[in-house]
């Protein structure tokens, strides 16, 4: 099954709103390995990269893990 890696950046802006973002996509495992690596490197506390591999041509919510993202309500727009 072909696999894709997805790199995510997660925080909080200015303005208290939670910022969830797909930065980075590769079917090359070792390249977004070196990439989550590169981005971890020197950044912030207050940002967090996360790396996720899901399957092509797939409905992800049928799967029995997939990548989800919660934020507390105050933190809405």
């Amino acid at each position: 099954m072909s696999t894709v890696d997805l790199i995510v950046r997660a925080y909080t802006d200015l303005d208290r709103h939670s910022v969830i973002e797909v930065i980075f996509a590769s079917a090359d495992h070792d390249q977004a390995a070196a990439k989550l690596a590169e981005l971890r490197q020197g950044s912030p506390a207050h940002i967090h990269y996360m790396s996720y591999t899901v399957p092509l041509d797939t409905d992800l919510t049928a799967l029995a893990t997939y990548p989800v993202f919660e934020t507390a309500p105050n933190n809405m727009p």
